[in-house]
């Protein structure tokens, strides 16, 4: 039988009436019993001001409980659309309308674009106040608007929708997803028996109202089984930290970029963290397995890494024990699976292609673009744009976007494989890699880097490092260092911003060869590539170089300065001024201020 989200809920409010369902630092919790009548007045209110079952109701709120009870009482009264109320009030017009708004729920006591933006669009808005003082999540709903008259005190059905989301955007036009009340049920009750939740268990929420992982994973989960749902407050990982100690979860969720900083909290502790996690969940996007591993040292509980999508919900996850998996790997298929070529025929173990999937989870279609329809489905299955493969133990690995692959020369190179090799380097805390235009090449391969604190390496280092786990098309020419990588509120990495943020990283100010070894150098690079303008920090490879001019190069090396080298030391050292210190340690020994 198909469920809706009230009936799905509605063993849980009977059975565990004076249990906790929403907690909050510094805040008494609301029972499943408080949550019941709140969600019966928030029914109540949005029938009485015209919002029926097909209505559709945006929830723009910032992080909190009483944001967690809203999308609960619109996806049980109506549709619920979760927004990120602080978007780029254009983006969030747009939004609106293609989502279909009829009214949006937002904070009374703070501005936000999303606020702005339905006003300026003439949507209804339903101001949503609270006081610290009650339980977490209670709160009040009051409007200004008379546009609409009262609706039937209906409640939707198993095929009405539950849930409209947008995809986040990061490699192209966001899409919106809806969810039917019945098929979000089914994702709901089927993780929590994968995941054995049951009502001993506090859940604590780390991620925006926006995220369908909110609804889905922390919210709707746990309320199912009789758990908690705990959220911090904000989406920082010293909220999160002080929320373990405080409020006992026994599990979280996170993106890799909170795992990290909690990394950094958890080193810094003098003590040994006092908690009752049995497992920690890494989602949203790739997790380094070097903070994997640490995490669980310092923790002494299993991390589990999900592999999912808001059009799907999950679709691989990795086992427990954790050392049962490859570290480089997703998990296990949670869903039906398959590995495609371009030609849409299906592969063996082993062969990389495009992660298809299909079952009573996947979406049957967007509501737009249109286009994407045709697109993402085929004959059955949802095409997910990730690439991959299922090895001989059936375990999925996945090696990136199908619109991020650089071609260098030819060959496709996988920004998430460089990725993972350079952050297997014990000094880097994490790696993004970007394509740079190339004279010759068409594009070439270029990364930033964050180390970890305290430690460092040099771009030759890194390169060297590289090269002995990739083949030499994939090793980057240029690695620069940043203190942060550009991601978006659920951590995931914006390709579409890496480009011009290490664009601006590599650009240097322009600097004369410094002594006779680089000026030595700088001639050569000058006479090989055909141009004039090569200074101290400029890179071979950068400046429109290949292998067979490296080659060219080599051979000019030995001439001039009587030594021969290896093409290594060309890729590793391609700068004029390492490349010039290479050539002066080789002739000289190593007294490095030879080359001046």
């Amino acid at each position: 039988m198909k469920e809706t989200v009230s009936s799905l809920l509605a063993d849980s409010l009977r059975r565990y009436a004076s249990a906790e369902a929403i907690a909050a630092r510094g805040r008494h919790a609301l029972t499943y019993a408080d949550l019941g009548r709140q969600l019966e007045r928030e029914h109540a209110f949005f029938r009485e001001h015209g919002f029926g079952p097909h209505s559709r109701i945006g929830v723009a709120m910032p992080p909190g409980p009483e944001g967690l009870v809203a999308m609960l009482a619109a996806a049980t009264s109506a549709t619920c659309a979760p927004l990120d109320p602080d978007l780029e009030a254009g983006l969030l017009e747009r939004l609106m309308k293609l989502m279909r708004l009829d009214c949006l729920i937002v904070a009374e006591a703070m501005a936000s674009n999303a606020a702005r933006a339905a006003q300026a669009l003439g949507l209804p808005l339903l101001m949503l106040s609270w006081s610290a003082r009650n339980p977490a999540g209670a709160h009040e709903l009051r409007t200004d608007s008379r546009q609409r008259k009262s609706a039937p005190a209906q409640w939707p059905g198993p095929e009405d929708l539950a849930f409209l989301w947008h995809t986040s955007g990061t490699t192209g036009v966001p899409k919106i997803v809806p969810c039917e009340q019945w098929r979000i049920c089914l994702d709901v009750r089927k993780r929590a028996a994968e995941r054995r939740i049951c009502s001993t268990d506090r859940c604590l929420i780390t991620s925006t109202m926006s995220s369908a992982a909110t609804a889905r994973v922390g919210l709707l989960t746990n309320l199912a089984a009789g758990a908690a749902a705990i959220h911090a407050g904000d989406l920082k990982a010293e909220s999160a930290l002080a929320a373990i100690e405080s409020l006992a979860p026994t599990y979280f969720f996170a993106a890799p970029a909170l795992h990290s900083r909690l990394l950094e909290l958890l080193e810094r502790r003098s003590s040994r963290l006092q908690h009752r996690l049995r497992v920690i969940y890494s989602s949203f996007a790739e997790q380094s397995p070097q903070v994997r591993a640490r995490l669980e040292r310092l923790l002494g509980v299993p991390m589990v890494v999900a592999y999912g999508m808001t059009e799907v919900g999950g679709i691989a996850e990795t086992p427990l024990p954790s050392d049962a998996c490859p570290p480089e790997s997703v998990g296990r298929p949670t869903t039906e699976l398959a590995i495609a070529d371009d030609a849409g025929n299906f592969l063996g173990r082993g062969e990389d292609g495009e992660v298809w999937v299909r079952g009573p989870g996947v979406i049957a279609a967007y509501e737009s673009p249109p286009e994407a329809n045709r697109d993402c489905f085929r004959n059955g299955w949802f095409r997910t744009g990730d690439c991959g493969h299922l090895d001989d133990r059936g375990f999925l690995h996945l090696t990136g976007r199908i619109k991020d692959a650089i071609n260098r020369g030819g060959a496709k190179v996988s920004p998430a494989q460089v990725e993972f090799a350079l952050a297997s380097h014990p000094a880097v805390r994490e790696a993004a890699v970007f394509a740079r235009r190339h004279a010759t090449l068409g594009e070439d391969v270029c990364a930033v880097v964050v180390f970890e604190a305290g430690r460092s390496a040099s771009e030759a280092e890194l390169r060297r490092f590289a090269r002995h786990r990739l083949s030499a098309a994939k090793v980057p020419t240029r690695i620069v260092a940043a203190a942060a990588i550009p991601r978006n509120a659920l951590g995931k990495l914006q390709r579409a911003q890496l480009a011009a943020f290490g664009e601006a990283l590599l650009r240097q100010a322009w600097e004369p060869p410094l002594g006779s070894y680089e000026e030595q150098v700088a001639r050569i690079y000058r006479q090989t590539l055909r141009i004039e303008d090569i200074g101290r920090n400029d890179q071979f490879f950068d400046r429109g170089g290949d292998s067979l001019r490296a080659v060219e190069v080599l051979e000019q090396v030995r001439e001039t300065f009587g030594v021969a080298l290896p093409l290594d030391a060309l890729l590793d050292n391609p700068g004029v001024a390492e490349f010039a210190r290479t050539i002066a340690e080789s002739v000289k020994g190593t007294d490095v201020e030879a080359i001046r």
